[in-house]
């Protein structure tokens, strides 16, 4: 999620270093904080950024005015692209950017009731035909009933994640579930763009892993 926000935000900053930009970045999960530190690319080159204790923002100084495509990447973090513009003056209070980076099935989520699991497709490899091969970037999406107290009675929760698609987790999804009820069944669908639609179900274990069967995905024809 990243929002642009129209509100007043001031920094001390060294008279002679302009100030571009302002970003807050939140953990997708706990929403606090990020737990590693994060890279800042921009245009393609790696950016250093300052982060301020106090207010928790990370700021970009000594830009030139422009539209500027900007790549964070952390470790535990899906990484995330946007478009930053960079206005003339001393006083930044437009654009903040608020920005949330979701994790990676290797985030290390605290004990809890998971579920992981593993996205494939058919190979399109002549020399792999018939052969599954992991299947990244495709939406997973959990819907399910929990015991939380605070919940109407009949109301589910849903949650959402992606497989990811790098190294030896590519294809890999982990979906962490607040309380669930472990007499019922967590639905789930697979969606990605030119894949048939998928669903399953799993039973939940209260404060253990649930390891799922390997996910299909066929190719649209």
């Amino acid at each position: 999620m990243v929002e642009n926000v129209h509100d007043s935000f001031h920094i001390i900053t060294p008279r002679l270093v302009a100030l571009s930009a302002a970003l807050k970045l939140s953990d997708g999960f706990t929403g606090g904080a990020l737990i590693s530190q994060p890279v800042f690319v921009l245009d393609g080159e790696e950016r250093k950024a300052y982060k301020h204790s106090a207010s928790g923002f990370w700021t970009l100084t000594g830009l030139a005015k422009g539209a500027y495509r900007l790549k964070l990447q952390a470790r535990y973090y899906f990484p995330k692209t946007l478009v930053i513009a960079v206005v003339p003056g001393d006083k930044v209070e437009d654009p903040i950017y608020r920005i949330t980076l979701q994790p990676r099935p290797d985030y290390p989520y605290p004990p809890g009731s998971m579920l992981r699991g593993l996205v494939t497709t058919a190979s399109k490899d002549k020399l792999k035909e018939g052969e599954q091969v992991p299947l990244g970037r495709v939406k997973i999406t959990a819907t399910y009933w929990s015991i939380e107290p605070n919940l109407k009675k009949g109301e589910t929760l849903t949650i959402n994640t992606l497989s990811d698609n790098l190294g030896r987790y590519n294809g890999r999804y982990a979906l962490f579930l607040e309380n669930p009820n472990p007499k019922k069944e967590v639905s789930l669908t697979f969606k990605k763009a030119d894949y048939e639609e998928g669903f399953a179900e799993a039973e939940p274990l209260v404060m253990r892993n649930v390891f799922l069967r390997n996910q299909v995905m066929a190719p649209l024809t």
